[in-house]
């Protein structure tokens, strides 16, 4: 009888997650470039700070799951990394993984309204109108950026971008009008 063989998931943050996908999406290439690839996405629950994305590789490469070449270019030293078989079995798995937790992510204004009645209506009304700026200013900004046209993936993180946007405007909408007017 012969056992299926089952790969070991190995429990990864967000951060670890994304790092590595960055990584197996462009491999070979440096820590550098996966920093600067996280600055440049749209996702906000993942920090490209050295502080955080330079001990995520460290860890990643510690695990197994990446690769570091040393390479020479000019004064500076640094590394190539790639993914190791393990380290796309986790990519893989990361990408096909549906989480029931993922469909409400956490949202710091869904949170705060929980406490709206610790704040006065006045207070309440300047938050809520702070917010709305900030939307109308995010909106603005996503309105402003045209992916490439051959890039699919990319127009639909920003249609995705859009209409979270939409939605946090209809909602201050809706609690303007339940709240405070």
């Amino acid at each position: 009888m012969h056992r299926a063989v089952v790969a070991k998931v190995v429990q990864l943050s967000r951060l670890e997650s994304h790092v590595l996908a960055l990584v197996r999406k462009w491999q070979p290439t440096t820590a550098y470039f996966v920093r600067k690839s996280l600055a440049d996405t749209m996702a906000t629950n993942v920090s490209d700070s050295p502080g955080s994305v330079y001990p995520a590789i460290e860890r990643l490469k510690a695990q197994g799951l990446l690769t570091a070449e040393a390479t020479a270019r000019g004064k500076r030293a640094s590394e190539h990394l790639t993914c190791t078989k393990a380290g796309e079995e986790a990519v893989q798995h990361w990408l096909m993984l549906v989480s029931p937790a993922e469909t409400l992510p956490e949202d710091p204004w869904r949170t705060k309204i929980r406490f709206a009645d610790l704040m006065s209506k006045a207070d309440l009304k300047t938050w809520l109108l702070d917010l709305r700026q900030v939307v109308k200013q995010t909106a603005a900004q996503l309105d402003e950026l045209q992916p490439e046209d051959t890039d699919t993936l990319q127009s639909l993180e920003l249609e995705h971008a859009r209409l979270s946007n939409a939605a946090r405007a209809a909602w201050i909408n809706a609690a303007m009008a339940s709240l405070v007017e």
